[in-house]
């Protein structure tokens, strides 16, 4: 029997092993230095280059991507346009730059180096719904139709840890904007969409094409039919979807129960309380606390706080 390593080519037998870099506390220690700012492995907390935003200019009306996408001027804050690239930045949830999407005039997307997974770019909007999309064309088309705010993930596997960084700052209001990759094997974009949908208990709106139409996301659709008709479709699919609610009963399953099948006291079950009594929470700059709000209750303002503490507790023993 051979020598197994006779039967390795020449060529693979020169590949030297990686070798892992220093960490901080070992440069530090090397260099005595007291403070180390680590620029690889995608955890570069400086953000871009400021030469390079500064080398951004506004979208130009003239840029391909914009006219093919039928998009209106101007775009969203945060979008720049580099030579030729339209240019969007992804962010966490706690505001922080990590990476840049470029997109070509032809549509091709490229990003940087930097982290992309549980990153986003928020389009700002009113209403109570808060609507999670894969790509910029889609989102900046949905926040057209609604007025709504609108998080811009990516991608399909994007979608996911996107809400769920999200879920506690908009609780009760997210809702995905699905893709309809009716033309690709397994639809990725529905199948990504029904899944978080499900596992978060959040509506969906996916746009509906004919067979014969190429057509998978809500720009597209808005290019066939318009921008009236893509408000009212996903207005038709958000009522159909608390009309079924309401159906199959007032609450959509726990998401922590135990052996019985009784509700148990966790942040999860929480959340779908909050969502199905409407309420709203968000965070009040000005005054510089949370704000709560659930429709058709009132709160004594010098009180505020507790008494809506007091009310989720006694809504929590009721059900």
């Amino acid at each position: 029997m051979p020598d197994i390593w006779s039967l390795v080519r020449p060529n693979v037998k020169t590949i030297v092993p990686y070798s892992p870099g220093k960490s901080s506390q070992e440069v530090m220690e090397e260099l005595g230095l007291t403070e180390v700012t680590k620029l690889a492995s995608n955890e570069n907390p400086l953000g871009p280059s400021p030469k390079a935003v500064e080398a951004m200019t506004a979208p130009k009306a003239d840029h391909a991507y914009i006219r093919k996408k039928g998009l209106s001027l101007p775009l969203p804050d945060g979008i720049g346009q580099m030579g030729s690239d339209l240019v969007v930045p992804l962010m966490d949830a706690q505001g922080q730059i990590w990476n840049r999407q470029s997109i070509s005039p032809s549509g091709e997307k490229m990003f940087l180096s930097g982290r992309k997974m549980g990153c986003f770019f928020e389009i700002d909007g009113e209403g109570p719904h808060v609507y999670v999309v894969e790509g910029l064309a889609t989102g900046i088309t949905v926040h057209e139709a609604t007025g709504s705010t609108v998080i811009v993930a990516f991608d399909a596997g994007n979608l996911r840890p996107v809400a769920e960084s999200l879920q506690s700052r908009f609780a009760g209001r997210l809702a995905v904007a699905a893709d309809n990759d009716h033309k690709t094997y397994g639809n990725p974009g529905m199948n990504a969409a029904l899944a978080l949908a499900e596992e978060f208990g959040i509506p969906m709106v996916c746009p509906p094409f004919p067979s014969e139409e190429k057509g998978t996301d809500w720009n597209d659709y808005a290019a066939l039919y318009g921008i009236e008709k893509t408000a009212e479709e996903i207005g038709r699919q958000m009522d159909a979807w608390l009309a079924d609610l309401k159906k199959r009963s007032a609450w959509v399953p726990w998401a922590d129960v135990d052996g019985k099948g009784a509700p148990l006291r966790t942040s999860g079950n929480v959340r779908i309380l909050l969502r199905q009594m409407g309420c709203s929470i968000w965070y009040d700059t000005v005054k510089k606390q949370p704000r709560y709000e659930i429709p058709g209750v009132e709160f004594a303002s010098d009180n505020r706080e507790n008494a809506f503490l007091s009310y989720l507790l006694s809504e929590s023993y009721r059900h």
